[in-house]
């Protein structure tokens, strides 16, 4: 029975469970892995949903494998959701080999999927490709925008070059030539103009005796 009922999981995606519950596969989620540049596939994963679907088609389908009638098939069924109901707690009962179902302390059934081979489900590679003519989503701070207007936006703004080194240089300058020429004066002995001052003879207030 457990290898039939996994059959028919996987075929229709979810398996009613008379009194019990139905058991759904999951698809599972793609992650990418922008470091690597990889897409890990999703892995399927199966889970048990205490609200009941329609038994009609599998009561059809467990007929039509074993090759007896619906209500035989019913009878089949309802023996094996019974072993289900009768667990003790901490029991476990294993559905093929995708899982298993077990009774917690409070008497709650729960199923617990088995992983499936990875082998099965390999990743693919995720290499970003960008194309210059068209326009990719970009977040800039708390902005969405698109590469085409951060284009436009950044040819727009004006480029200005600072300049505050050529007036670094010039004061530079101002200042060793000022420097040069204090001294230059020093040298001559003075600090003001290098011109000498010439000075006239004594005049004779007196006069000698002959």
């Amino acid at each position: 029975m457990e290898k039939l009922l996994t059959n028919y999981l996987y075929e229709f995606k979810s398996c009613p469970l008379p009194g019990v519950g139905t058991l759904l596969l999951n698809p599972g989620h793609a992650h990418f892995l922008p470091g690597e540049k990889r897409m890990i596939a999703p892995i399927p994963f199966i889970s048990l949903y205490e609200s009941e679907g329609t038994v009609d088609g599998l009561h059809y389908f467990i007929a039509e494998q074993y090759t007896i009638s619906e209500v035989e098939a019913k009878r089949l069924l309802q023996n094996y959701c019974k072993q289900l109901q009768d667990m003790q707690a901490y029991e476990e009962l294993p559905l093929d080999t995708v899982g298993s179902f077990y009774m917690d302390e409070n008497g709650k059934l729960h199923f617990k999927s088995l992983s499936l081979p990875a082998v099965y489900f390999p990743d693919v590679v995720a290499d970003r490709v960008i194309h210059p003519d068209v326009a990719h989503p970009m977040l800039v701070g708390d902005t969405h925008t698109n590469s085409t207007a951060m284009t436009e936006m950044l040819q727009d703004e004006p480029v200005t070059k600072s300049r505050w080194w050529i007036a670094a240089v010039v004061l530079a300058v101002v200042g060793l030539a000022v420097i040069f020429i204090y001294y230059s004066g020093y040298k001559l002995g003075q600090t003001g103009n290098g011109l000498k001052v010439s000075t006239s003879p004594e005049s004779k207030t007196y006069s000698t005796p002959r």
